[in-house]
């Protein structure tokens, strides 16, 4: 049995932990982040990694914060391994350093393209014909660490975050799987990242999901397949002299166009874009226009 602790968060982070116990390596413990307020009520709710510990009886730990102060906590773990994948949280040299065989992260891109906390999101934005998965040794600085496994995945040009983050995390896991028994015993061969080849991904923040609809066709489905479900992309209008926001739900490209499908406005409920059109009449587009 290989001792290692996982450190994630969110479904992303299952799926890969899924592939490692269904290759037949569980778990020994979870890391993963404290409850945090959500929703308009700001109820506490626990990360989805922790509702899968409990679910499955794994120990799991919460710490609020990974200062180099705190790390007396990590060091009575008695791991050999820290494997991470979509934890949320820079982790500190002093901590990552802690196990014997240190730390290896999954990151859903070709290493070095798309390094940064949006990988998935900048191959979709960026029309990449291709991405992948990237087993790395972590160290102190974002993604740089050496390159221990990757795999290609083909992209079709349509795929929706939601589809593609699945698809890749399915694929990490199987490829840590792989490798794992060495990264356990240090016998794994590690290539340094040829920073020449390397390109940033920005986090993303809420504003960034507006669109002009009279902008690129083909740019803007991207954005909408990118930042589906969050922060999800809209248009603003003006409805009886008041300014507001209509929310794309779903969209499809025709020919060259865009044709969207769904939509929310706000605080209204979800409808088709038709239905949208019909009792919106008299609105017009802010920045962009409908076609």
């Amino acid at each position: 049995m290989i001792n290692y602790a996982f450190w994630g968060s969110d479904d992303f982070s299952i799926l890969v932990l899924e592939e490692l116990v269904q290759a037949g390596y569980p778990s020994s413990l979870i890391v993963t982040m404290p409850d945090r307020p959500a929703g308009r009520a700001h109820k506490l709710t626990p990360p989805p990694l922790k509702e899968w510990a409990l679910a499955h009886g794994v120990p799991f730990i919460q710490p609020e914060n990974l200062a180099d102060t705190e790390c007396r906590e990590f060091q009575t773990l008695g791991v050999c391994l820290f494997i991470v994948a979509s934890y949320g949280k820079i982790i500190p040299e002093a901590v990552f350093n802690i196990p014997e065989r240190g730390a290896v992260n999954i990151h859903p891109s070709l290493l070095p393209r798309y390094r940064g906390a949006t990988p998935i999101e900048g191959a979709i934005l960026g029309g990449a014909p291709l991405t992948g998965v990237t087993v790395m040794r972590i160290d102190a600085k974002m993604d740089h660490g050496a390159i221990i496994a990757q795999k290609e995945v083909p992209l079709r040009g349509d795929e929706w975050y939601p589809e593609l983050a699945e698809k890749l995390a399915h694929e990490g896991g199987k490829l840590l799987a792989s490798v794992l028994p060495a990264v356990a015993d240090g016998t794994a061969q590690e290539t340094p990242q040829d920073e020449i080849k390397a390109t940033y991904t920005k986090m993303i923040k809420k504003e960034d999901g507006f669109v002009n609809l009279a902008d690129d066709s083909e740019l803007n489905f991207r954005k909408i397949r990118a930042y589906e479900p969050w922060p999800r992309t809209f248009f603003t209008i003006t409805h009886k002299g008041k300014k507001s926001r209509v929310v794309i739900i779903a969209a499809h490209r025709e020919g060259r166009g865009l044709s969207i499908d769904r939509v929310i406005p706000e605080g209204g409920r979800e409808m088709s874009y038709q239905d949208f059109l019909r009792g919106y009449g008299d609105l017009s587009i802010m920045r962009g226009k409908i076609s």
